[in-house]
């Protein structure tokens, strides 16, 4: 863990850090990347075939020999917008906070 010592901190809230923390943030910024774009191809290719083959519970054969299967699930979700509405003490006696931290990589011109 990067910690700062008095020589370190450049002004409150701020941290030098060394050339190692900026090649991760850089890292973390690629694989970001990656990941939104596949994420997004994912969800493209799901329609695609949904699209095809239909939206039920099947089992996909090509010469004999399965596939995929398509699965229909229906998760049990609450409506936060329902509940806050019509039951605001229900609402804010659920709340719960957690702590958690983000790093925004900084974009840089080159």
């Amino acid at each position: 863990m990067a910690t700062a010592t008095s020589s370190q901190t450049a002004s409150e809230g701020t941290v030098k850090v060394s050339r190692q923390i900026v090649e991760l943030i850089n890292e973390l910024s690629e694989v970001r990347s990656t990941y939104n774009t596949a994420k997004a191809r994912v969800e493209e290719l799901r329609k695609e075939v949904l699209s095809q083959v239909g939206k039920a519970n099947l089992t996909l054969i090509h010469h004999n020999i399965e596939v995929a299967r398509i699965i229909e699930s229906n998760p049990v979700r609450v409506d936060s917008k329902f509940l806050e509405e019509n039951f605001p003490e229900a609402y804010e006696a659920s709340l719960t906070s957690t702590q958690q931290f983000t790093i925004r990589s900084v974009t840089r011109t080159k």
